[in-house]
């Protein structure tokens, strides 16, 4: 029974143990036996028992991602029943028969020797220093070496008088201006490696690719470029990029976007798109959107006599435009959100991403659709089941009976985890735990290894390096001062820390193989709370452990301790170390869990996993005296046992030091003996540091303000109160001027004062006059500026205080009125008249 805050109700504990229970709504968490079931329904229909169930709301949700089966074996019955075809060059592979090197670029009769590698490159030295193999040769001058380069390989001539001969010819290319304006293309900015150049070498060319990336040694950098190049080499061909994780999808999508790759080329299927961490949207319908809108800007109408001259110098860039225009033409036709999407997928994007998981869910709609592609990339080879390896191969129908496939990228990495099956016979028994990439090793397929490692502090790389042959490390590993800094509050960057028993217990199994240890979860969170007082950013910093059980304990702990205290917050991953693979962070806590027996660790890959995933700081809590015996474990144990079994913590030094690696930090080492001695300081060391803390989170707090107030819109200012006497003193006063002003702009009209002596002297006290004034003011209708002016011009000639400078603005008032008189019943005019100037009014512009 679950109360309303989510918190579990001991119905059996102690009337004085009860906690106050708050609100009304209980919530009730019950298991059902499927057994027992099905006897309660057969004692139903064979005997008339009494349906139990009958008052039961029963609803069953299974997880999405282990619900797919259904799908995936209709796509596997589908190929047993389709014929399909595997291009030539890859059946003897996938069989294992023939040589296993007979995939290799090197053996394919249509190899590429000349190629450009766009950016690849930084400079011409980084070109020479990438094929250490080779004489490089110059096609120009030494000052006109600069990238891009167009590389000539003389040992793939086939037939030529270089064939073999280690020579490289190096020609610069010079682009053409694409548009007259200033526009910076992305480019790469990764100096690449020569390993790393030689698996880029080998992606581009056709056949069977196969890059083994160790932790950190660049694996998506290498298939970003990879698929950069493609791109710009063969801008016809269209590339599938499958990936085992979305996650993964979308961490290599994201420095696709960031290459010189045209956004309206790229597409992004399935749901995994909403973690991109990008404001344009890259699905289906993200994609259509913009070609519609691109198509909207690209028709809108620009000056034609100043782009005249525009047009003749720039041709290439105006043709571009047309060359849009005319791919978007068939949006004008598909009015269909549907259809649309299906014509981007089928016939615009030239690069396409999709997880392995949706390629087996949509093959037959996909091959339905004309779906069609020339090369594959796949990340994260060694965690795909081999036959969801093998159906992105089929997502196409034969094309003249043979597969257009040419070129096939798989990297990965076989010391890694590999494919989870949840079926322990099929598992153990059928080998379905091996993938195809780690088959492919197996076998001896050529593959690429990259040697150089830039993730981890080498001192960290060295937990894990003695699983790869020849890792080395980066120069900007040694170079960069984060690399050279220890760590702020610790003696080691790294350590294992011995957890006794916590309250007399070490690991618990609460349910069958939900294992928990109390112990190190509060251990784990007692030191990321110490880390936060120090001033270590919560988002640098993660908790990862081999089991579920433990990582949701850890939540808990975290949830109850510090999750909503604003100076400490949580850390920014509680996660299993299986689903931690292809992630990082800077600072990594690890706990083992088991006490009495070693468990699933003992497989050494998801030991590489979980030692290679901090960059900066591991730390790592388990029973020493269990994992140190284990002959698997046995060569990272032994450097991490070289260390004090108990943590060695320096409390007087706040994050970021200026303390070097290997130095003595100025205060003495507190050793840390177990669970209770660490929450105890812990607790201790936050009261004595909570006033500066709360200083130090109110100026973060107040520069964050400052830093969003300069984004947003000025406030608007809000007008003060005015009382009600002096609103309408106010009101009466702008009035008044507004009177004024409007007098002073009249024009006068110039008279002859002469024959203005000879004028009638009119009587404005005739009732016909004053009628015409009446009926003018009523009727709201005026000849000139507006009433308030015919009301202060309008006065007796013969009035002694009036001037005779006033009195011709009166007569050329009257006179206006005379010209236009106003359609009233009081107006002094005959009806004949009246109608004669309604039409003289008609006929002229007033």
């Amino acid at each position: 029974m679950i109360g309303q805050d989510g918190q579990v109700i001991e119905e059996f504990e102690s009337y004085e143990k009860k906690p106050q229970i708050q609100g009304d709504i209980r919530r009730f968490r019950v298991f059902l036996d499927p057994n027992q079931y099905r006897i309660d329904m057969e004692n139903r229909v064979e005997k008339g028992a009494e349906d139990v169930y009958y008052t039961f709301n029963l609803v069953v949700r299974r997880d999405p991602k282990t619900n797919n089966f259904k799908a995936v074996l209709a796509t596997m019955r589908q190929l047993l029943n389709t014929e399909c075809v595997v291009p030539d060059w890859l059946t003897d592979v996938v069989l294992g028969y023939g040589e296993p090197d007979s995939a290799h670029y090197s053996k394919m009769n249509n190899v590429v020797p000349t190629m450009d590698f766009n950016d690849a490159f930084l400079s011409y030295e980084h070109l020479k220093e990438s094929f250490p193999g080779y004489r490089v040769e110059a096609m120009a001058e030494e000052e006109r070496m600069i990238p891009p380069f167009q590389l000539t390989f003389k040992d793939l001539i086939r037939g030529g008088e270089a064939e073999g001969e280690k020579v490289i010819e190096v020609k610069p290319l010079v682009r053409d201006a694409r548009t007259p304006y200033p526009i910076f293309p992305n480019k790469n900015k990764v100096k690449f490696t020569p390993a790393q150049i030689e698996a880029i070498k080998a992606g581009m060319q056709p056949g069977l690719t196969m890059v083994v990336g160790p932790p950190g040694t660049g694996k998506t950098d290498v298939a970003v470029q990879i698929i950069a190049n493609i791109y710009h080499n063969w801008p016809q061909q269209r590339t599938l990029i499958v990936t085992h994780s979305n996650q993964a999808l979308n961490q290599l999508f994201e420095k696709i976007i960031a290459l010189d790759v045209d956004e309206r080329h790229l597409l992004r299927m399935g749901h995994g798109e909403e973690g991109l961490e990008t404001e344009k949207d890259f699905s289906r319908y993200g994609r259509v959107n913009h070609v519609l809108k691109e198509r909207l800007r690209l028709l809108s109408e620009g000056s034609y006599g100043a782009d005249m001259e525009t047009a003749r110098c720039c041709w290439r860039h105006i043709n571009h435009i047309f060359e849009q225009l005319e791919e978007f033409r068939a949006f004008e036709l598909l009015r269909n959100g549907r259809d649309r999407t299906e014509y981007l997928l089928v016939k615009e994007a030239k690069i396409i991403a999709m997880t392995c998981t949706h390629a087996a869910l949509r093959r037959n709609e996909l091959v339905q659709l004309g779906f069609r592609y020339d090369n594959i990339l796949m990340e994260e080879a060694a965690q795909i089941l081999e036959v969801e390896t093998f159906i992105p191969l089929l997502l196409q129908n034969p094309q003249d009976g043979r597969n257009r496939l040419k070129r096939w990228c798989m990297i990965g990495d076989h010391h890694q985890l590999p494919p989870v099956v949840q079926n322990q016979a099929f598992q153990k028994y059928s080998n379905m735990e091996q993938s195809l990439f780690a088959r492919f090793v197996r076998l001896g397929v050529p593959n690429i290894q990259l040697d150089k490692q830039g993730r981890a502090r080498s001192e960290i790389a060295t937990l894990y390096s003695w699983r790869y042959k020849d890792l080395g490390n980066l120069p900007h590993v040694e170079a960069l001062p984060q690399f050279q800094t220890a760590n702020a509050g610790f003696a080691f960057n790294f350590q294992l820390i011995d957890v006794p028993d916590f309250n007399g217990q070490g690991e618990s199994q609460p349910s069958p193989y939900y294992y928990q240890n109390l112990g190190e979860a509060e251990y784990a969170v007692a030191l990321f709370t110490y880390m936060r007082i120090l001033g270590y950013p919560a988002d640098k910093i993660s908790i990862i452990t081999t089991y579920n059980g433990q990582a949701q304990l850890i939540r808990d702990v975290v949830a109850r301790r510090c999750a909503n205290n604003p100076l400490i917050g949580a850390p920014a991953k509680i996660s299993t170390v299986d689903k931690y693979q292809g992630q990082q962070n800077d600072y990594i806590i690890l706990s083992l869990v088991r006490t009495y027996n070693i468990g699933h660790i003992r497989d050494v890959r998801r030991l590489v996993v979980a030692l290679s995933r901090a960059r900066l700081g591991l730390y790592v809590l388990c029973r020493a005296s269990l994992f140190r015996n284990c002959f698997e474990l046995t060569p990272a144990f032994n450097i991490l046992c070289q260390r004090p079994p108990h943590l060695l913590i320096i409390p007087s030094e706040a994050y970021p030091t200026q303390r070097k690696c290997g130095e003595r930090a100025e205060g003495e080492p507190i050793s840390i003996e177990n669970t209770v001695h660490m929450s105890t300081f812990v607790h201790d060391f936050y009261m004595s540091n909570m006033e500066s803390m709360r200083a130090n989170y109110e100026r973060a707090l107040e520069y964050y303000k400052r830093q969003m107030q300069r984004h947003l819109p000025p406030p608007e200012q809000e007008e003060p109160q005015v009382p009600e006497v002096e609103r309408k003193k106010e009101e009466a006063k702008a009035k008044a001027e507004k009177a004024q002003q409007q007098e002073a702009d009249i024009v006068f009209e110039s008279m002859d004062f002469e024959k203005l002596e000879e004028t009638p002297n009119w009587s404005f006290e005739e009732d016909s006059i004053k009628n015409y004034l009446v009926g003018s003011f009523a009727s709201g209708e005026s000849s000139g500026e507006g009433d308030e002016r015919d009301e202060t011009l309008v006065f007796a000639p013969d009035d002694p205080e009036r001037d005779m400078h006033s009195r011709p603005v009166a007569l050329a008032s009257m006179e206006s009125r005379q010209k236009y008189p106003l359609k009233d019943s009081h107006s002094c005019c005959s009806p004949s008249e009246k109608l004669k100037d309604e039409k003289k009014l008609e006929n002229e512009d007033v």
